[in-house]
Formats: C-alpha cells, sequence, structure tokens
C-alpha cells in the first residue's frame, strides 16, 4: 500500500477565541470533503453541538459559525505526516508540526487548550510543547475521548466526558 504524504488545513478562528482544540491530522473522508471532522460518524460535530446548546446544523459552513460563536478555534497538532489510506494514527510517521507558536500570538486571547484524542495530545507534547516556544499561561487541558469512529465508546459517553472537562472553559 503507498503512503502518501496528508496535510491539515488552516485553522478555523474568530477574533474572540479563547479555547483550541487540537486533532492530530484530518482523516481520509476529512481530506476528500475538505472539512475538519468530515467523517459521518465522527461525533465531535453533534458533541459540540451539544456543549454548545444548539441544534446539530446540516451544513458545514454553519458548524463552523457555531464553533466561532462559541468562541472555539480548531486546528490540528500536525501540519504534515504520512499516513497510508484510512490508516489510525497510531501509523502515522515522519510528522511535522504547526507553528502553534506563531499561532498564539497572532490569538493572544487562547488560553486553554483541549486535546482530541491522546494521539493528538502525545504529537503536541513531542513535536510542540518541547519544541516551540508557548506562551507561559497557556492551560493544557486533559486529553478528551477521541470523537473518531475508530476509538470504540459510546457517544453519550464520549459527550458526557467533553461536557464535564470543557464546562468551565466555554
Amino acid at each position: 500500500m503507498e503512503v502518501l504524504s496528508k496535510y491539515s488545513f488552516l485553522p478555523i478562528v474568530g477574533p474572540n477565541a479563547r479555547l483550541l482544540v487540537l486533532g492530530t491530522l484530518p482523516g481520509e473522508v476529512s481530506l476528500e470533503l475538505q472539512q475538519y471532522y468530515g467523517h459521518a460518524r465522527n461525533q465531535f460535530w453533534p458533541i459540540m453541538a451539544e456543549i454548545c446548546g444548539e441544534k446539530l446544523p446540516s451544513a458545514y459552513a454553519d458548524r463552523v459559525d457555531m464553533v466561532r460563536r462559541s468562541k472555539v478555534a480548531l486546528w490540528d497538532v500536525l501540519h504534515s505526516a504520512e499516513r497510508n489510506g484510512t490508516a489510525l494514527d497510531s501509523a502515522i510517521k515522519n510528522e511535522c508540526a504547526n507553528d502553534l507558536a506563531s499561532f498564539f500570538r497572532q490569538y493572544p486571547m487562547i488560553r486553554t487548550v483541549a486535546f482530541n484524542g491522546n494521539n493528538a495530545n502525545k504529537f503536541f507534547k513531542r513535536h510542540v510543547q518541547k519544541k516551540q516556544d508557548l506562551p507561559a499561561n497557556l492551560v493544557l487541558l486533559p486529553a478528551l475521548p477521541s470523537t473518531s469512529p475508530a476509538f470504540a465508546r459510546a457517544p453519550a459517553a464520549k459527550a458526557a466526558k467533553w461536557q464535564e472537562i470543557l464546562a468551565a472553559t466555554l
């Protein structure tokens, strides 16, 4: 199977963002659709709608507006990496991190970071926290349960944990 380089999207961020949710790297379906969390079974958007107290918008642009209104920014830890097809994040190789230090300088009101899954947290610690000049007052929340359909956990349990950890932030 051919291993190809994958690239992250530009961040979604509004001028009032206070919280950055970091994923690892877009999956195949997301890359095809050019949408964060584009896989139909990914629980990210339903969980965020619940946390935001809104009905889940069907259109992607409306979902993006929902997180912006909620002062949430989205991005990925990794700018690029090699991953074959639909392989899991654990199969990522030759990864290169996004420049989060510059991101935080550009958006100084964002001081809290949440991780969509353990792999996002792991890559952040390895490639960002140890190598980039981050703000001293940055708050790193515990890794949230991955919203990926590959992470076998009941959607209600995922949503409850996200709500618990993000409740004080939003």
